[in-house]
């Protein structure tokens, strides 16, 4: 296995406008989403940002899956992927990103202490 998150944040970096190769990793994106952690769905979401591609059937994954696991996100990595999925929604669909925010983990006590 690799990386999948991690290449997919590099190549945005270095050749976001490369479609052919966004969309080869989009589709492998799919079959890692199961085994994702927090850190993945958030380097995942910010370099699909960044990348000049759009599929929208990858953003409704990667938020279907992070919903079902938002109790293994701290709340700075939560704000973040929320952040990078209305970039990559581009304003387009707010209510994804209203529920999102509404799933919110709640603030570790060591946080508020």
């Amino acid at each position: 296995r690799y990386d999948i998150a991690r290449v997919i944040e590099i190549f945005a970096r270095r050749c976001p406008e490369e479609r052919a190769l966004f969309s080869c990793l989009c589709r492998h994106l799919h079959r890692h989403l199961a085994v994702f952690e927090p850190v993945d769905f958030v380097r995942a979401a910010r370099g699909l940002a960044a990348a000049e591609y759009r599929d929208d059937r990858v953003v409704h994954a990667l938020a279907k899956w992070a919903r079902k696991r938002v109790a293994e996100f701290s709340s700075f990595d939560w704000d973040s992927f929320v952040a990078s999925v209305a970039l990559l929604k581009g304003g387009d669909e707010g209510h994804l990103e209203g529920k999102l925010r509404l799933l919110a983990p709640p603030e570790s006590a060591s946080a508020l202490a």
